[in-house]
């Protein structure tokens, strides 16, 4: 009888460590499938890293500048609901003129971008000079539409969000 347990409790152990071995590989599934979408989209855009050169300078479309800009507008008001990041998505496909993929593709960027410049504070004022640079001054009031429409579904501007507006209308000389 005890080698009968004996082998009930070794079979036991050995079907433990094999479902713990495939959590294991779907997790670093998931993590290889998150660089895919980010490669993916990084390449819809034709957004290419160059060398020693920070990831929002290296932004080339003002359409992908404006886009990261209003997000990371949106994600100064704390962590994106649901409903509004659906509220953004929506509002970036009408005010910036994309597409559903192309929407999705250029938020996964925008987290990107916004991670890479230590938070939404840096990137609210990188990729507005950079909105700046790339003479995307027409795309500036899509972008604020979008930011504005985003937030409308829950509440209203945030001190963080109206700090950044103002530092954003001084850059582009509309104080």
């Amino acid at each position: 009888m005890h080698i009968v347990i004996g082998l009930l409790v070794l079979a036991a152990g050995a079907y433990w460590w094999l479902q713990r071995g495939r959590n294991a590989a779907e997790a670093a599934n998931e993590i290889v499938d998150m660089g895919r979408d980010a490669i993916g989209a990084a390449r819809q855009w034709n957004f290419k890293r160059r060398t020693n050169v920070h990831p929002v300078d290296g932004i080339d479309d003002p359409r992908l500048a404006a886009g990261a800009l209003a997000a990371a507008l949106v994600e100064l008001g704390g962590l994106p609901t649901q409903e509004r990041r659906s509220a953004l998505l929506v509002a970036l496909q009408s005010r910036l003129d994309m597409g559903v993929e192309d929407a999705k593709e250029l938020l996964v960027l925008s987290n990107w971008f916004i991670t890479s410049c230590d938070g939404a504070d840096g990137a609210v004022s990188r990729l507005s000079r950079r909105l700046k640079k790339l003479d995307g001054v027409d795309l500036l009031d899509p972008a604020l539409e979008t930011l504005r429409a985003a937030v409308a579904v829950d509440g209203e501007l945030t001190p963080k969000q109206r700090d950044a507006l103002t530092n954003v209308a001084r850059t582009f000389g509309r104080t």
